[in-house]
């Protein structure tokens, strides 16, 4: 198993192990970035789109290990295998393709409308001047759709061509628990996911970590 090379500075939080795959798609042109597709959470919610809106670039100067650069817990690969990549595509071009499906499963994924919007928003009815109504959900979903469609084409995923390479691996994370914080960790750099964040404190994952990694 491969790890990436991770050195946390503080101590706060939960650290995790958290499986990805490691690819490369040289065989779509001439591309040499290596990327980082999560294995867990789109089992986990039962959401192939997870895997597209989570994937993310791995640094040219970071190392992959073969042995963790860290003491922490490590959550078990599920759906890891580039056969289980290309079935995803499928699955997410099926979605993609079907307006109503596409607002079902993206549903989970787009933050609701936070109170300090709402009172904004109500804030603005008090007006003379009201601006027209917008439905932000729903450009966020169709953003969300085009981003998903430019990640597989870029990648020629949507050509079915399959990763030149592809190693499952683990990525650090730290998950701070009073803030409701996902960071991941590369090299000594950490930063906050907002994407994770979302979707690793949800209630439904959240039950299976806690199971997982035997939390009470």
């Amino acid at each position: 198993m491969s790890f990436i090379e991770a050195y946390p500075k503080k101590s706060n939080g939960l650290l995790i192990w958290f499986p990805v795959a490691i690819a490369e798609f040289r065989e779509c042109g001439s591309r040499t970035d290596r990327f980082i597709l999560e294995c867990y959470l789109s089992k986990v919610l039962e959401n192939p789109l997870v895997r597209f809106l989570t994937i993310r670039k791995l640094n040219k100067s970071t190392n992959i290990l073969t042995y963790p650069s860290v003491d922490a817990a490590k959550l078990t690969h599920t759906r890891c295998s580039e056969y289980e990549l290309l079935k995803d595509v499928e699955a997410v071009e099926e979605i993609l393709s079907d307006v109503e499906k596409a607002r079902k499963y993206f549903s989970d994924l787009i933050p609701s409308e936070t109170t300090e919007q709402r009172i904004k928003r109500r804030w603005w009815t008090l007006e003379l001047f009201r601006p027209p109504k917008i439905d932000t959900r729903e450009i966020l979903l169709k953003s969300n759709v085009a981003i998903v469609r430019e990640i597989l084409k870029n990648l020629c995923l949507d050509k079915r061509v399959k990763p030149s390479y592809w190693v499952p691996g683990y990525l650090l994370m730290r998950v701070n628990q009073e803030s409701g914080q996902v960071s991941i960790i590369e090299k000594d750099r950490e930063e906050v996911s907002k994407t994770y964040s979302r979707l690793i404190t949800s209630s439904k994952v959240v039950g299976v970590l806690k199971e997982s990694l035997g939390i009470t």
